[in-house]
């Protein structure tokens, strides 16, 4: 899906300008079922408090699929020097992203 991979490029990018316009406003957020965001302004926030506690992001998508509008990607991110394994599960309505699932290890 073409707006999950503008997803990654603005997130390595921190263009939360971008992230903005590919967010649905009600957007959620779940990452590790630890945190959840709820709401694009809050998804926002989070992006940004990440973007400012490190200062190079980096995504190597490992392998990807893709079932009606859900995308599921396996991931490295790479926070500074900090390498996490993450399983997204992103879904897309209209064009928008409206959901992520954060998984962290697999």
């Amino acid at each position: 899906m073409k707006v999950v991979e503008e997803y990654f490029d603005a997130f390595v990018n921190k263009d939360l300008t971008r992230l903005s316009e590919l967010y649905s406003d009600d957007i959620v957020l779940s990452e590790w079922d630890e945190n959840v965001f709820a709401g694009k302004e809050a998804v926002l926030q989070a992006n940004a408090d990440l973007f400012n506690k490190f200062e190079k992001i980096g995504i190597l998508v490992k392998a990807r699929g893709e079932s009606g509008n859900i995308s599921l990607n396996e991931i490295i991110v790479n926070l500074d020097d900090v390498s996490v394994k993450v399983v997204d599960s992103i879904t897309v309505v209209d064009e928008k992203i409206v959901y992520i699932m954060a998984y962290r290890g697999f």
